[in-house]
């Protein structure tokens, strides 16, 4: 799980980015806009996605509703 100074962190970085760019409208993670794959480490034959984060933990509810934008439509 993400720790509550993270998310917290977060939530201030993106506060101050809809200040400085007001026109923000929507927030993704890594794994919506890097849906490209790569040779597993461990196997080679097999392709893996390059980013799979911020991952299954990551709390998008609590985010979105602290932060004012909409996760980017898939």
């Amino acid at each position: 799980p993400y720790a509550t100074a993270q998310i917290e962190a977060l939530l201030a970085l993106l506060s101050r980015l809809r200040a400085d760019c007001p026109h923000l409208q929507w927030i993704a993670g890594h794994e919506d806009l890097d849906t490209g794959k790569v040779a597993a480490s461990d196997d080679p034959s097999l392709r893996v996605f390059r980013k799979r984060d911020p991952g299954p933990m990551f709390p998008w509810d609590e985010v979105l509703r602290g932060c004012g934008l909409a996760r980017m439509p898939q």
